[in-house]
């Protein structure tokens, strides 16, 4: 039978197809409802139950979808906020488990060398300027930062002035910072490059 270009058709499970955006099956219990033309909501009056739970579906998710945006925001700019302090002012607008994507809208991808592969993205970026010659930028499987490594012209005295910013070494020879419940900062020189990593990408860090 058709009721406002619904067809009824009865069928023992439920579940939601979409055929090119055209042709959309609604099944509900033991029914199946064929749905024609460009509107895709239930104008069925005799079974306005449907359109209601429909409706209430789409406004929980929306709204799960949504505070989950605004926690993973919450998130981003409190790890920002606590690195801010530990970094160099040539990065100081990036953060150590910063996604991929949003790294390449930061930095723009002009000045950029870009190595992909299964595991790794390695990321070297041209500077030459204060006394910086590159930064290479290295992210994990899961497209997050973990490691910033800046390079220094050989006559920059990385050791002297990030003993200055940073104090003596609190772990061994090299620096460890808690910036969060889950995320510690490590950092060290090597050579003239100063190295910045989460420390759980190294074995060594407690």
């Amino acid at each position: 039978m058709f009721v406002h270009n619904v067809r009824v058709h009865r069928y023992p499970c439920k579940k939601m197809l979409n055929y090119n955006g055209k042709l959309r099956f609604f099944y509900f219990g033991s029914f199946k409802f064929e749905h024609f033309g460009s509107n895709t909501g239930i104008t069925d009056t005799k079974y306005p139950f449907l359109k209601q739970n429909v409706q209430k579906r789409l406004t929980i998710i929306s709204l799960v979808l949504f505070f989950a945006f605004l926690f993973s925001c919450s998130q981003s700019k409190n790890l920002k906020k606590t690195q801010q302090k530990y970094l160099p002012k040539v990065v100081s607008n990036l953060y150590l488990n910063l996604p991929y994507i949003d790294f390449k809208k930061i930095r723009g991808e002009n000045n950029l060398e870009i190595n992909e592969t299964n595991k790794l993205t390695l990321v070297r970026e041209i500077i030459a300027k204060d006394s910086i010659t590159t930064i290479q930028y290295q992210f994990g499987e899961d497209k997050l930062l973990y490691e910033m490594i800046i390079e220094y012209i050989p006559k920059f005295d990385a050791i002297k002035q990030f003993t200055e910013k940073y104090g003596e070494p609190n772990n061994e020879k090299e620096w460890l910072f808690v910036v969060g419940k889950n995320m510690k900062l490590k950092i060290w020189i090597f050579k003239n490059r100063l190295c910045i990593g989460d420390s759980k990408h190294f074995k060594k860090s407690p």
